[in-house]
Order: structure tokens, then C-alpha cells, then sequence
């Protein structure tokens, strides 16, 4: 009973002198905190949200002075930073002001050490946040579908029935008439299948095809409708080095412009002068888990990212490494990671063994690796 609290909105005194005889809880008033967030008998507004964002800075500033890699910042805000921001949107639909300057905090942390990113941004924050096969790094935000929010629609407005029957009420919250407003445009990807003993929900994606519903499947259909990039599967695959992923990643998108100074030194010789148009002729082999597909792949992710460690040294420590000493920096990495591959033995992989200096032996490669 301690722990207990009653709130009332809207409830004539007598009605509320009855229910707190039957529960003799101790009556709260709002505004209040539950278990992080507000609870509020208004609507949310920014000065209701300074806690959310001084938390998402504070976090941030423990971490900038410490040497990231663009790779470990960008699993840093997907995994931590936007997950506080999710949080608070599972229960409120957060003020567009707020979410710019969560916005601008991430964008600051994830390009900038000095936590400014104005004028520092290698890639723009929307093409971040589009989905790896239409070009993006893949950070997105979804919504907890066991939040507090979603269990009082549920209990409150659904009573048990449909979404798609619930009529809108004139003195319904800016928060729910917002929702309903969204259901035109969900109902032509939401259908019921009937097949079976039990009703199954079945999600339409934006190519005709039915599949289980899953918010991943729905942030790409309603949130993200780019064409989808030839090249992504040349950064994003099973064996990439994300380090690597994420700096190659951003020169295709035209940030770093340095590819021509080794290109010499490749065994891609036949191809163009061009980084995208090396990206493109690539993005046109058959996206397979062949061991010369797997090595391309990371052959040109690393020779991009050991290009750009060499462009800092030169412009911020005054270091400078031949062009040998940065093939052998890139030669090593490669051999280094098919070590670490176990794979079928064929023609291609004993012939891979034997241009990179390795042995084949019990599904894996083994070899010297001075």
C-alpha cells in the first residue's frame, strides 16, 4: 500500500471520496516522474524534456575525449544514445524541437570530437539514418511495443476492439488524433489472414509482397522509400571490417578522394580510375559468399580506410609512410582476416591461398603472416 499512489483527472470530489475509502492510497498530483519520464496532464513541451537532453549530453561528453573510431561512435549512438531517446518516444510523441536537439547532440558526437558538427559532417544526418540497402549506414529509432503508452491505448481507447473502428473524439488528445490520422496511410499495408485456426496479421510491403509484421519491415516501407543502391553489398557483408565499412561507406558518398594514389598498386588494374566507378563495376558481380567476392570487398574497403588513417597522419602529425609501407599496412590486414575465415575448399579458394601467401588446412586458412 506504501508504494501505491491513486491520480485523478477530471473526477468529481465525491466520486473520489468513494474510491480512496475502497483504496486507501495516498492521492498524487501531476506533473510527476514514472520509472524516467513525465507524467503530465498536459501537453509534453520542450521544458518537459531538458532531463532527456541533458542526460543524452552528459553521456556524450564522457565520451569525446576518448579516441573513437567513426565505426565505434556510430554502434555508440545506435546502440546507447538513440535507445534514451526511444525510450521517451514509446511513451510520448516527443516535441519536434527536442528531436533537433537530440539530433544535433548524436550528429555532434558521431562526426566531431569537439561535439560540434557544424561544418565537420562527412555524410548528412538523412542519409545516416536511411536503411544499408538504399545507401545509408542503417541507424534508425523504433518504438518499444510493450510500453506504457501502448498498453493504456490498448486498455483505454481500444477497449478491446479495432484501431480501424475507433472513432475520433472531439475532446481526444493532439497525441491520439495525431495517430489517428496516421491510419489511412497504414491501412493499405495491414491485411488479415484467415487461413489458418487463428487470425494472423500479415504486413504489405511497397512491392506487393505479404510478410510477418515487423517494425524493421514497416521503418522501410512508411519511413524510408529510396531506391535501393547497387553498390551497398560491397560495403555491408558477412565478413566486413566495420572500421573499414564505415569509412568506405563514406567515400562513396564523395567525402574522402584519394583512391587514384594506390590504384597502381591493386590487382585491380583493369578497372576504371574512378572510386565509383570501381564501386559500380563491383556492385555487378553476383552478390555470393565466394572467397574472390569476400576479398575484393574488403581489399577495397581497406585500402580506403588505410588511405585515410595515412591522410590524417600527414595532415595532423606530420607523419608520412611510403606507398609500400601502406600496401604492406593493407596486405597484412587482408591476410590477417582470412586467417580468421573458415571455408569450403575449392579451385578459387586453394588459388587464393596461394596469391596470398597462405595455407589451406582444416576449413580455414593458416599461413605465415610476417
Amino acid at each position: 500500500m506504501g508504494k501505491s499512489t491513486v491520480f485523478f483527472g477530471s473526477v468529481p470530489s465525491d466520486i473520489r471520496s468513494k474510491i480512496t475509502q475502497i483504496l486507501p492510497f495516498t492521492v498524487g498530483t501531476l506533473p510527476m516522474r514514472y520509472l524516467g519520464v513525465p507524467l503530465l496532464a498536459k501537453k509534453l513541451c520542450k521544458s518537459d524534456c531538458y532531463s532527456l537532453i541533458d542526460k543524452v549530453r552528459k553521456k556524450v561528453y564522457g565520451w569525446q575525449n576518448k579516441k573513437l573510431s567513426y565505426a565505434e561512435r556510430l554502434q555508440l549512438v545506435a546502440s546507447v544514445l538513440a535507445a534514451m531517446q526511444n525510450y521517451w518516444a514509446a511513451v510520448y510523441i516527443l516535441p519536434n524541437g527536442v528531436i533537433d536537439d537530440i539530433d544535433k547532440i548524436l550528429k555532434g558526437f558521431l562526426w566531431s570530437q569537439s561535439g560540434s558538427a557544424k561544418g565537420k559532417a562527412r555524410v548528412a544526418w538523412k542519409d545516416v539514418c536511411l536503411p544499408k540497402d538504399q545507401g545509408g549506414s542503417g541507424l534508425k529509432i523504433i518504438a518499444h511495443k510493450d510500453s506504457l503508452w501502448g498498453k493504456w491505448v490498448n486498455l483505454i481507447k481500444l477497449k478491446g476492439g479495432s484501431i480501424w473502428d475507433v472513432n475520433v473524439k472531439y475532446d481526444d488528445s493532439w497525441g491520439w488524433k495525431f495517430l489517428m490520422g496516421m491510419r489511412d496511410k497504414i491501412k493499405p499495408h495491414v491485411c488479415i489472414d484467415n487461413s489458418g485456426s487463428i487470425e494472423h496479421v500479415l504486413w504489405v510491403k511497397n512491392d506487393g509482397n505479404k510478410v510477418d509484421f515487423s517494425v524493421n519491415q514497416v521503418w522501410k516501407d512508411l519511413k524510408c522509400n529510396n531506391n535501393v543502391v547497387g553498390w551497398h553489398h560491397v560495403v555491408w557483408f558477412k565478413a566486413f571490417n566495420p572500421k573499414h565499412a564505415i569509412i568506405l561507406w563514406m567515400a562513396i558518398l564523395g567525402s574522402l578522394k584519394v583512391w587514384n594514389k594506390i590504384k597502381a598498386k591493386l590487382i585491380f588494374r583493369g578497372l576504371s580510375n574512378s572510386l565509383q566507378s570501381i564501386i559500380d563495376d563491383m556492385a555487378q558481380y553476383p552478390y555470393t559468399n565466394n572467397i574472390w567476392n569476400i576479398i575484393n570487398r574488403l581489399v577495397i574497403a581497406a585500402c580506403v580506410y588505410f588511405l585515410w588513417i595515412e591522410r590524417n597522419l600527414r595532415l595532423f602529425q606530420q607523419k608520412k609512410r611510403s606507398i609500400d609501407e601502406v600496401w604492406e599496412g593493407i596486405t597484412k590486414f587482408i591476410r590477417l582476416k582470412l586467417v580468421s575465415l573458415k571455408v569450403k575448399c575449392s579451385g578459387a579458394v586453394i588459388k587464393a591461398a596461394s596469391i596470398w601467401n597462405l595455407q589451406w588446412a582444416n576449413k580455414s586458412f593458416r599461413g605465415c603472416l610476417l
